[in-house]
């Protein structure tokens, strides 16, 4: 009987370690051991020491292996990984070099951590007060201009990295002051800015805004009064001046509330316009009465220089008879001269020869008998213009030489 029990027992024994077999088999064939990688899991910072900023952390996040049951690890996402830094005991600035420790859920077990450790730069937090500077961008009214700006606070906090606070030289904000016609506010933003005028981001201002009170002021009472050009000089010889403007042609003079008097004209700067033979095209001041003040303060001038041309008449130019033969025909032509007037600039006259008129009429090809024929005259320079010959024609009488 006994024995019966013994042998019972280790069947049963034996039935249980068979069964614990299978079991495992089946679950490592259809729930296998699964590594899976958590990409760009995030790094915590933890007792970071107080005063002390964190100024830059490289990587910011790393890849974390882990492996587990597949069943288990495909419900695991990166919120669930934690990977942290200790700072505890940095109390210097500068940089250093931090283990990561990673924590996984329950089930999963570490395989790798890449990069295992990252380098933390620290610098100490300060703060300082400053006065901020408010830029004014925009015209106001034409009547008025800006009296006076008043900052509220005055005085702003900045808070940041030791060398980030060194780097700030200035805080500024700007108001638009465009179209103003009396006193206003506004709220300005605020920025921290380096010697080149570039946003130092890593330094807070506190309040992040001011409030600007812009006093308005008006001015005198103005009126459009007409810009006469002042020229001086002799442009070259052969030349002279022809229309002088300028653009705009009335500017906006405004004195004194006590001055009642305007003046009806304001000149300009000298526009010298000495030797030129073109154009004189120049941007010159306005010159304003004293105690007045002119708008545009500057306007442009032009000059026009135009040919100084003349004429001038010249007379009993003997007419020449061309393309006919003295051995075939007898001649005679009525009138034998012509009276030559020409155009040219002034000076051109003063080397003008008058011996280089040629006036002439091409007989060639004629017969016996009278022609009436149109007079031609060449000067022999191409810089002058005959505007008249008188007469125009003349009468050419041709007789046979045997006669």
């Amino acid at each position: 009987m006994n024995r019966m029990l013994e042998n019972d027992l280790t069947i049963k024994i034996i039935s249980v370690l068979v069964a614990v077999v299978l079991w495992f088999q089946v679950t490592t064939e259809t729930n296998p051991l699964t590594p899976r990688a958590f990409q760009n899991v995030p790094i915590e910072v933890l007792n970071p020491e107080d005063r002390m900023i964190i100024t830059g952390m490289i990587p910011g996040s790393i890849r974390v292996t882990a492996q587990s049951r597949k069943m288990l690890i495909s419900k695991v996402n990166e919120e669930d990984i934690k990977a942290t830094v200790d700072l505890k005991g940095m109390d210097r600035p500068g940089q250093s070099v931090v283990p990561i420790t990673v924590s996984l859920p329950k089930g999963l077990e570490l395989v790798e951590i890449v990069p295992g450790q990252v380098t933390v730069s620290l610098d100490i937090e300060e703060t300082k007060m400053v006065k901020p500077e408010i830029r004014i961008t925009g015209s106001p009214s034409e009547d008025f201009v800006v009296g006076g700006l008043e900052v509220k606070p005055a005085e702003i906090e900045l808070k940041g990295p030791r060398a980030s606070l060194q780097a700030v030289q200035r805080v500024t904000g700007t108001v638009d002051v465009s179209g103003a016609r009396g006193d206003f506010s506004s709220g300005v933003e605020l920025k921290a800015v380096d010697g080149d005028g570039r946003a130092v981001k890593s330094v807070e201002t506190s309040p992040k805004s001011v409030q600007v009170v812009v006093a308005m002021k008006a001015l005198p009472p103005a009126k459009f009064v007409q810009v006469r050009p002042s020229v001086v000089g002799s442009v070259r010889s052969g030349f002279k001046m022809g229309e002088v403007a300028c653009e705009p042609r009335t500017v906006k003079v405004r004195g004194p509330a006590t001055q009642s008097t305007v003046p009806a004209f304001v000149r300009t700067a000298n526009v010298d316009v000495t030797g030129q033979s073109f154009d004189v095209e120049k941007q010159v001041e306005v010159i304003a009465p004293p105690g007045f003040t002119v708008e545009p303060k500057t306007v442009k001038v032009s000059v026009s220089v135009l040919e100084d041309k003349m004429e001038r008449t010249f007379s009993s130019i003997p007419i020449q008879i061309r393309g006919i033969s003295p051995s075939q025909f007898k001649f005679e032509a009525n009138p034998k001269s012509v009276s030559v007037t020409i155009e040219g600039r002034r000076d051109q006259f003063d080397d003008f020869d008058p011996q280089m008129i040629e006036a002439f009429i091409q007989a060639g090809g004629l017969q016996e008998g009278e022609h009436e024929l149109k007079v031609q005259v060449t000067l022999g320079r191409d810089d002058m213009t005959v505007v008249k010959v008188s007469p125009e024609n003349t009468t050419l009488s041709l007789k046979p030489r045997w006669r």
